[in-house]
């Protein structure tokens, strides 16, 4: 037996008896591949040193699991204490994970938390190979696929729920999928937290023949604060007429604002870049 795409030996510390601060990433690089077996109480020599406390050792696995890595991968690991040459080594056989890829909580899904398996080397992955095995995996629609964002903030969606007097708990979060607790952050959440990476891009023209603008914006932020920005400056050029009719003052707008909230609606659903021409 040697170490190979689907097999790691790992030794515990001689003078602390720790596990290695490497032994997520071994976990995380078995799942994301093609799955494996790590043995603790065997050196990269091959020589058999067993553990001295195998129950200790699978517990402290069970935590490192479950604590430092993202989705939950407990599901995948099985952790079991074998004879070996007559002394008691720990094996765990993790298997490819559903939810790939897994990465380390504290660094999020980036080249520094996602690693896979390369020979008998655990790599970290690029940004490519993320979001392609996030694209291989979801099997779901944008909004249902996990974002490559996980530090994500929610100011605007908590403002804009407190204002409407609406509860914003956690189980609000949970059914908005913005509160990822074992899980990670979806592009739904992406799209309504202040990170969110798409905009919405406005212009008014001079005239009808949009060759000459009158004004033009780029809007950011979480789309719940872009489309209030992008209302607000379509409505400063949205003229009002005042026409009498005896005693009677008539208010009509030079564009209905039924048909600009449609328009934004629409900004929602496909990519586009909105435009107003400006009346003569």
């Amino acid at each position: 037996m040697r170490e190979d795409i689907n097999i790691e030996f790992i030794e515990l510390d001689r003078v602390t008896g720790k596990l290695p601060d490497s032994l997520p990433k071994e976990i995380i690089s078995f799942a994301n591949t093609e799955g494996g077996e790590i043995y603790i109480g065997i050196q990269n020599d091959e020589k058999v040193v067993g553990v001295n406390d195998p129950d200790d050792v699978m517990t402290r696995i069970s935590n490192i699991a479950h604590d430092k890595i993202l989705p939950d991968i407990i599901p995948f690991l099985q952790i079991q204490t074998i004879d070996i040459e007559g002394k008691s080594v720990v094996k765990t056989t993790v298997s490819i994970g559903t939810e790939r890829p897994y990465y380390l909580a504290e660094k999020g899904l980036k080249p520094s938390g996602v690693y896979v398996r390369r020979g008998s080397a655990c790599v970290p992955l690029n940004e490519t190979g993320i979001h392609q095995m996030i694209l291989e995996t979801s099997g779901k629609s944008y909004e249902e696929s996990r974002s490559l964002i996980q530090d994500l903030s929610f100011e605007t969606l908590t403002k804009e729920l407190k204002n409407k007097t609406m509860e914003f708990g956690t189980e609000q979060m949970k059914t908005l999928k913005i509160n990822r607790f074992r899980w990670p952050f979806y592009e739904f959440s992406t799209l309504l937290s202040d990170q969110c990476t798409h905009t919405i891009k406005a212009a008014i023209f001079q005239g009808s023949d949009n060759a000459v603008f009158r004004d033009k914006k780029e809007f950011h932020g979480s789309l719940l604060k872009q489309l209030e920005e992008v209302y607000n400056f379509l409505n400063i050029y949205n003229k009002t007429e005042a026409t009498f009719d005896g005693l009677r003052r008539i208010d009509r707008r030079d564009y209905p604002e039924e048909a600009i909230r449609e328009a934004l609606l629409t900004v929602l659903s496909i990519e586009t870049i909105f435009f107003l021409e400006a009346p003569s």
